[in-house]
């Protein structure tokens, strides 16, 4: 009997936080093109050092930046602090020297997670950069973030669970991790270091924006049932598999699943000639599907 999910849409207000946010990747362009213009000002921007100050409701966070040509850097950086954070900045400045370049976030320090979903404003980031958006977004968070491995000795995944394999041998790149781990902990309630399947469900909307289906493949795929409970490793394991899930089966309103993931050349090697690799192995039934998912 399948498990019902229930997925409660954002709130469409909710996503202007993200566009306010993605509008900052617009004013630090500016300021970068406003610097090239005038070449004294530019010299000595690009000669010197570069201090960021990011002001939450009570807390200071600041960083310095050396000899660079974008502030592309420094939109990464911001990026991060405001996942660890928990909150988008309400006023940002921009120090260099004795100049001063403030930067109005236009919103009240609210939390992240009233947005519906950080690649979301990552992918907002990369549209304004690149002037629009649609297919070429596929270059974008990080094409070969997740990956699927496969043991050198086959006969190490004999008696292995599909959320055992998951754990064992799928790879996830910082960016992502922290994401992932971000996801967690706000859901992590009672800080014992697990959570139940409905928190897994909301963590994974506050990283993607999945439809029930999506969420139903995932329970299908790994045999985990209502009683269910995952450590943060878990959790990053199932989030990688969620990207792929959404990569494989694309539904219009859902997170465009070509700015999350696709596989890379060392992942096609594993999985190249699966089921003559297998046709030898006691695998679990349920491991089987999985494996060939992946395939």
């Amino acid at each position: 009997m399948e498990k019902r999910v229930n997925i409660v849409e954002g709130d469409p207000a909710t996503r202007s936080v993200a566009e306010k946010m993605a509008k900052l990747r617009i004013r630090l362009n500016k300021i970068s093109l406003q610097t090239k213009k005038n070449n004294d000002v530019a010299t000595e921007f690009q000669k010197g050092m570069i201090k960021i100050i990011v002001h939450f409701t009570s807390k200071e966070y600041s960083k310095i930046f050396m000899d660079y040509n974008t502030l592309e850097d420094v939109y990464s950086w911001l990026f991060r602090e405001i996942c660890e954070a928990g909150h988008l900045p309400s006023n940002l400045l921009l120090k260099h020297g004795s100049k001063e370049f403030p930067l109005k976030a236009n919103t009240k320090d609210m939390p992240v997670t009233d947005i519906t979903s950080p690649l979301e404003v990552e992918e907002l980031k990369r549209a304004n950069q690149q002037g629009g958006s649609g297919s070429s977004l596929a270059a974008g968070f990080s094409k070969h973030a997740i990956r699927f491995d496969l043991p050198t000795d086959i006969r190490l995944l004999e008696g292995m669970s599909p959320t055992q394999y998951l754990c064992a041998h799928c790879r996830c790149d910082e960016d992502l991790t922290l994401l992932y781990k971000t996801a967690f902990i706000k859901q992590d309630k009672d800080r014992d270091g697990k959570i139940n399947v409905k928190e897994m469900e909301r963590a994974l909307l506050f990283v993607y924006k999945p439809h029930e289906n999506h969420i139903q493949k995932l329970y299908n795929l790994t045999s985990i049932n209502e009683d269910f409970k995952m450590d943060l490793k878990l959790f990053i394991a199932l989030a990688c598999l969620m990207s792929r899930i959404l990569y494989k089966e694309p539904v219009n309103d859902a997170i465009k699943p070509d700015t999350i993931t696709r596989k890379d050349v060392l992942e096609k090697a594993d999985f190249y000639a699966l089921d003559w690799r297998v046709s030898e192995v006691i695998l679990r039934t349920d491991l089987r599907i999985l494996l060939s998912y992946l395939l």
